[in-house]
């Protein structure tokens, strides 16, 4: 009987112990949080619907082409809100930390996510903090929310990828992170929460539990923006732990897009006065859209979709961007069009887009009708003109089609002498990989293909990621 009470009261006390662990550590992060307005528990709640309206318009020009050309696509999107006061910014970085993201791919990461925590100015946006997990067999907590750069900053330089890829429990982690962060916080004050996902987990790595865990987190209002990393990444994984599709983003193997990507994505965070559009195209079998010029330059392009994450201010947000189509007669602009608005206080507008349809006919015998540049000489289609009367009472022999040289890619005078041999070597050997290749130019009344390949910005010298080669219309 003495046994028994004795092992009650070591079960007792340990229990005690735990609880009292338990609530020691919430005092401590909720003592670590910025003093804020005392009220009921915060919890997390579903996205309200938005009271702003959303004018839209997609347009295509011209709606009439020859095959093998592009028209100028126009999408503008202007958002009229209410008077509101900008609801708080939570952001957890949520990043895989696996042995497949070792050497570049986390060297990589870690600079753009630092990018991204300096666009987001958090010395000017007390009201912004920013959470530090990483997952691989395991998820672990490096920051809890904070105001600090230099902290979030150091977070990141701790990772070390090694071990599996478990996506769902660094959803989890976040999660806990994103409530710890709630404690202080009155209940009447909404958050905009977010999740910033970047994972290069391929088709081996299980998604039913991570998109469980995704759906749990919307059901809550927290908006998972996810970046699939590299070209055997699972994109359609990720896609579907996205907030929605808008939110999902890609990154093929060229690393150093990772950079431009969230450079992009913070310039959507650093007024949080204003509500942000999220929007995606995606072209269709159909269709191809233009790698440049695209203004401003997509988050994420591919045949899975074109996305941008931008800022909504007292001027429409305008996208523009060419789309060549692929098939004689009517082509839809795009197979998909959609946008989210999210609002300052954190409500959400969902929107879709009337899509344009361009008319692709045939190019023979149009007058202004130029083929476009290929690695092979091609016939001309040109029309075989009717008899006319002539001084002589023999008609004119009727003209025969004749083969004309394609155009061929030429260099810039002096670009040898800025730019390496090698690089300028492979723009010959590939021009369908460089900046304005199948783009035209309006010259006396004709279309001509740019074919003079010189730096994009030739006041500047010539840089591989900043100041690359593009083709011209001509050259400086």
């Amino acid at each position: 009987m003495g046994q028994q009470r004795y092992l009650h009261l070591r079960r007792r006390f340990a229990s005690g112990l735990v609880s009292l662990l338990y609530t020691g550590i919430l005092v401590l992060a909720a003592s670590s949080a910025p003093a804020r307005a005392q009220g009921a528990p915060h919890s997390a709640t579903p996205r309200p619907p938005s009271p702003c309206m959303v004018n839209t318009t997609l347009g295509a020009a011209p709606l009439r082409r020859p095959l093998g050309y592009a028209s100028k696509l126009t999408l503008d999107l202007r958002a009229t809100c209410p008077a509101q006061a900008a609801a708080p910014v939570h952001i957890v970085l949520v990043i895989d930390a696996s042995g497949s993201m070792y050497g570049a791919r986390i060297r990589q990461t870690q600079l753009a996510l630092k990018d991204f925590v300096r666009g987001l100015r958090l010395t000017e946006h007390p009201d912004a903090m920013v959470g530090v997990v990483t997952f691989n067999s395991v998820a672990t907590t490096l920051c809890v929310l904070t105001n600090d750069e230099g902290r979030v900053n150091a977070c990141l330089g701790k990772i070390s990828p090694n071990g599996d890829t478990a996506i769902e429990r660094g959803l989890i982690e976040g999660r806990r992170v994103l409530t710890v962060g709630r404690v202080g916080m009155a209940s009447d004050v909404p958050i905009r929460e977010f999740m910033v996902l970047v994972s290069d987990a391929d088709t081996s790595v299980t998604c039913t539990r991570s998109a469980a865990t995704a759906a749990n987190l919307r059901s809550q209002g927290i908006i998972v923006l996810t970046v699939a990393l590299g070209a055997t990444a699972d994109a359609v994984c990720l896609d579907g732990l996205a907030f929605g599709p808008s939110w999902a983003f890609y990154v093929d193997d060229d690393l150093t897009r990772l950079q431009g990507l969230f450079g992009g994505i913070t310039k959507a965070f650093a007024d949080l006065q204003r509500p942000m559009f999220a929007v995606r195209l995606k072209p269709g079998v159909k269709l191809r859209y233009h790698a440049s010029p695209v203004d401003p330059a997509a988050q994420s392009s591919g045949e899975a979709g074109w996305s941008w994450l931008l800022p909504s201010g007292a001027a429409p947000a305008r996208i523009t961007l060419w789309a060549e189509p692929l098939a004689l007669g009517l082509v839809p602009a795009a197979e998909i069009a959609e946008g989210q608005l999210l609002d300052a206080e954190g409500g959400i507008l969902n929107f879709g887009l009337t899509i344009p349809s361009i008319e692709v006919v045939d190019a023979a015998g149009l007058p202004s009708a130029t083929p476009l540049p290929s690695a092979t000489a091609v016939p001309s289609r040109t029309a075989t003109p009717s008899i006319t009367p002539g001084p002589s009472p023999t008609d004119r022999p009727t003209r025969t089609p004749v083969v004309t040289a394609t155009p061929a890619p030429q260099v810039c005078p002096g670009l040898a002498a800025r730019v390496p041999a090698a690089v300028i070597a492979d723009a010959l050997a590939q021009p369908a990989d460089v900046d304005g290749w199948t783009l035209l130019c309006r010259f006396n009344g004709f279309d001509l293909p740019r074919r003079s390949l010189g730096i994009k910005d030739p006041g500047k010298p010539w840089h591989p990621l900043f100041n690359g080669l593009a083709f011209k219309c001509g050259c400086p």
